[in-house]
């Protein structure tokens, strides 16, 4: 079942973001999340800066991503 709504899209993308967390120690990268729940990259970066506008989510910057 593909989500077409904007809840359901944002809620799959923090439980992914979630999971990786859980499983590599660290935050995933918007590439491995995309990855992980099929979605574009153009989508990923629409859905994490909505959620960073929300303050759901923060981004972590770091010298190799």
């Amino acid at each position: 079942m593909k989500s077409t709504d904007l809840y359901s899209s944002a809620h799959l993308f923090v439980a992914a973001v979630r999971v990786l967390d859980h499983r590599d120690g660290a935050p995933p990268s918007l590439t491995a999340v995309c990855r992980l729940i099929d979605y574009s990259d153009e989508k990923g970066h629409y859905l994490l800066n909505r959620l960073k506008e929300s303050g759901i989510v923060d981004t972590v910057k770091s010298g190799f991503n």
